[in-house]
C-alpha cells in the first residue's frame, strides 16, 4: 500500500510522514528545524510567520 503525500505547510514539499496541526500538515524535516531553530537566527522569524498564518487560518474554520 502506498503512503498518502501530503503537502507541508512550512516548505510546500510533498512527504508521507509529518505533523497535523490544525488541519494542517508539517513535514517531520520542517517539525525538526523548527525544534533546533534558534531564536536568534533568521529563519526563526521565518518560522514564527508561517505559524502565525497557521492558527490565523486554523481560527477562521
Amino acid at each position: 500500500m502506498k503512503e498518502e503525500k501530503l503537502q507541508c505547510f512550512i516548505c510546500n514539499h510533498q512527504d508521507s510522514s509529518g505533523i497535523a496541526l490544525l488541519n494542517a500538515f508539517i513535514c517531520n524535516r520542517c517539525e525538526r528545524k523548527i525544534a533546533n531553530t534558534n531564536p536568534n537566527h533568521i529563519k526563526y522569524n521565518l518560522f514564527k510567520e508561517k505559524i502565525k498564518l497557521l492558527w490565523a487560518k486554523g481560527l477562521q474554520l
